[in-house]
């Protein structure tokens, strides 16, 4: 991620890169705290590809920072 001005700018991965298990994770509770409604969280976890099964994975350790 790059910052600029005290402010973090996600920075997507490369289209052909599939997302770890932990991004999915994130995403689906991101999307999770974000809908209004079960049904807007269905809809928003099916636009994304994900489901509400990889929100409740608490994913495996983080990998150690270089």
């Amino acid at each position: 991620m790059r910052t600029r001005d005290h402010h973090v700018i996600p920075v997507a991965p490369p289209a052909d890169q599939e997302p770890t298990p932990e991004q999915r994770y994130r995403a689906a509770r991101a999307a999770a705290s974000a809908a209004r409604d079960a049904k807007e969280c269905a809809e928003l976890l099916e636009a994304l590809g994900l489901s509400a099964d990889e929100g409740l994975r608490i994913p495996g350790p983080r990998p150690a920072a270089d």
